[in-house]
């Protein structure tokens, strides 16, 4: 069953972590937006990532569209099992994914680091 909707989140793109994002509020770039939701289920230790869509992207060669994709990465370790990336979206600067990743083993105290 997927998780209940709680409020999307925009977080626009840099070459920062995204993570770090998270914690000090939205930046400017010229990266681009990603709009997120993000659920924890605590009686499942479970976090869901819904990756929704992805804004504004540049790309390398002007008036050329590309095939972005998103990688998810929950820190402070880059283990396999916390490692996600979304299917490639083909031609778009503005791709739609409606994506959810779940995460295991997560529990209350990890959460907050990670949100």
């Amino acid at each position: 069953q997927a998780p209940s909707p709680v409020t999307p989140q925009k977080i626009t793109l840099s070459s920062a972590v995204v993570s770090q994002q998270l914690q000090q509020g939205v930046a400017e770039s010229n990266r681009g937006t990603i709009l997120l939701r993000m659920h924890y289920k605590p009686f499942k230790d479970s976090l869901y990532v819904t990756v929704i869509r992805v804004e504004d992207l540049p790309c390398q060669e002007k008036g050329e569209l590309c095939n972005p994709y998103v990688k998810l990465f929950l820190l402070p370790r880059h283990s396999g099992s916390r490692k996600r990336k979304t299917k490639v979206k083909n031609k778009t600067l503005n791709p739609i994914y409606d994506e959810i990743f779940k995460f295991s083993e997560i529990n209350r105290d990890q959460v907050g680091k990670i949100a």
